[in-house]
């Protein structure tokens, strides 16, 4: 008997099969066993680019004394960039004690189980969860995220893991979706300037490269083209804060390397701060400068440099019986300034 896997995640393709054949805009790209075939040239097929060309760290200059490996990016987080969010025990009734900084220009990494709390706190900072206890500042200034309305004004943009759920309308285009949040900036005198807000949306998908008619309803488009109409409208927003949950949930290759590009780009500006959640390790290890771990609720701001952790690692911090490095003997994070260290073993 043979059996035929589709699947996009690569690393669940290289652990079973036999033989790997690439697709893209209708027509074989690529075929040849996975005795043969590497990562790098699947992405290359199916996307035109190399992985590492999307993907893969890369060094640059270090900034401060904390300062480790960096990415491709022309800054590094460090003493010379802003602290856009910093979190000082934040707890509701269901995250217990949540510390942690994120600066300009830095995309930060979330990992944890499934019920970790990851997911919760990015709710919990757009609002969309009961206003938490703790300290919240964000940009400097006091913060209480009372609503989704009181995020978006206060310069947070925020893309779920649901999109089909609470991430669009349904009924609306690609268009309409990417200009709610700022419908605002169009009006004069209570009246909408459509033409401003059609140049405005047009150049904004522009920019994303979405690919189909975004006149028709968004449920149109493939679920990679979906995703970046709303990165065009996280864009659009011009945030301080970008909270991404899952954000390559349910695309295929091609579409997760353009995502990955998109969000380092948006971080390479330099005023805009990154949260990432994902479950799959790999991607933040390749994806963030560094990645703060969840759980049972809690997390206490140690930055694990994405070029000294694993994949491994990340597990074994995320589970319940797994040590801390205070239990290791190490010093205890001062939660007001958390910091980047290394792995603990």
């Amino acid at each position: 008997m043979g059996i035929l896997l589709v699947d996009h995640k690569l690393d669940e393709v290289f652990s079973v099969a036999d033989h790997i054949i690439g697709l893209a805009n209708g027509r074989v790209v690529l075929s040849g066993s996975a005795n043969t075939v590497n990562h790098d040239d699947v992405v290359h097929a199916i996307v035109g680019e190399s992985a590492s060309s999307l993907s893969s760290g890369y060094v640059a200059p270090a900034s401060g004394p904390e300062a480790g490996p960096s990415e491709d990016r022309t800054h590094r987080e460090g003493q010379g960039s802003d602290v856009v969010l910093n979190a000082v025990h934040v707890s509701t009734d269901r995250l217990k004690d949540v510390t942690l900084q994120v600066r300009a220009g830095e995309v930060l990494g979330l990992y944890g189980l499934v019920g970790s709390g990851r997911s919760r706190f990015l709710r919990t900072l757009y609002g969309a969860e009961r206003p938490p206890g703790g300290s919240l500042t964000l940009t400097g200034s006091p913060y209480r995220p009372k609503s989704p309305a009181r995020a978006i004004r206060s310069g947070i943009a925020f893309l779920s893991e649901e999109r089909k759920a609470d991430g669009f309308i349904p009924g609306m285009s690609a268009k309409e979706n990417v200009s709610l949040p700022v419908l605002h900036r169009f009006s004069r005198a209570g009246r909408l300037q459509r033409r401003r807000i059609a140049q405005a949306t047009r150049d904004a998908l522009k920019e994303v490269a979405v690919r189909g008619d975004t006149e028709q309803p968004i449920t149109r488009l493939s679920g990679g083209n979906q995703q970046k109409v709303l990165f065009a409208r996280a864009a659009l927003q011009q945030p301080r804060l970008l909270l991404l949950d899952e954000p390559t949930k349910g695309v295929d290759v091609g579409a997760k390397a353009e995502i990955h590009a998109l969000i380092r780009a948006m971080a390479a500006d330099g005023d805009v701060a990154v949260i990432v959640v994902s479950t799959e390790e790999e991607e933040l290890i390749g994806l963030a400068d560094a990645v703060c771990v969840f759980k049972d609720g809690s997390c206490d701001g140690i930055k694990y440099l994405r070029d000294t952790v694993t994949p491994g690692d990340l597990r074994r911090l995320a589970w319940p019986s797994s040590r801390r490095p205070s239990d290791a003997g190490e010093s205890v994070v001062n939660s007001a300034t958390p910091h980047e260290k290394a792995p603990v073993d």
